[in-house]
């Protein structure tokens, strides 16, 4: 990568480990707070604070993917897709008796293509942050299990405990993707 491209990658990379970081830890406190009983306008919080993170995130997404190869660019133009799906689950929620198995079925649709975008990146030669890529694929199949668990009433307890691993390997693959610019 040339100079001036990585120092706008360093620069983009860094920002969106900033957005990770308001997703995830809002998605943390989100799904602990839905875990504990009379505790769900704090849950309620995590949501709003999953979304606005998640939509800062979606909207630099296309900023990295014009500085990325052409095949990585696609790449994360299916994240971006992935993390727009996401979105419209936790969208869905709000909607009575049905919204939560709506929910869970987008989160599995968007974590699979989030998964196929990780895959690709961390196979690639020219996407600087393969590590990161990596634990982000583990993270996304444990959101695939999460979202599945979280449909079923009996066990929605361990999906939530699951989003949090997933969440946890999030901040810690993206941060791998924008070390190697670092």
């Amino acid at each position: 990568m040339e100079a001036e491209k990585l120092s706008s990658w360093n620069r983009l990379t860094g920002i969106l480990n900033k957005d990770v970081m308001i997703f995830a830890i809002a998605g943390i406190c989100y799904a602990f707070f839905a875990i504990i009983p009379m505790c769900g306008w704090l849950s309620s919080i995590g949501l709003v604070g999953l979304t606005v993170g998640l939509t800062a995130f979606y909207l630099r997404l296309g900023d990295l993917a014009a500085l990325a190869e052409e095949a990585d660019a696609a790449s994360l133009k299916k994240l971006a897709l992935g993390v727009l799906i996401f979105i419209g689950g936790i969208a869905i929620t709000s909607f009575p008796l049905i919204g939560g198995f709506l929910s869970a079925a987008a989160s599995v649709v968007a974590f699979v293509f989030m998964f196929m975008a990780f895959g690709a990146l961390k196979t690639s030669a020219s996407f600087p942050g393969a590590e990161g890529a990596k634990l982000l694929s583990i993270a996304c199949i444990i959101g695939i299990v999460a979202a599945v668990l979280f449909a079923i009433p009996v066990v929605g307890i361990v999906g939530k405990l699951a989003y949090v691993a997933a969440f946890i390997l999030f901040i810690m693959g993206w941060k791998k993707i924008a070390a190697p610019a670092a």
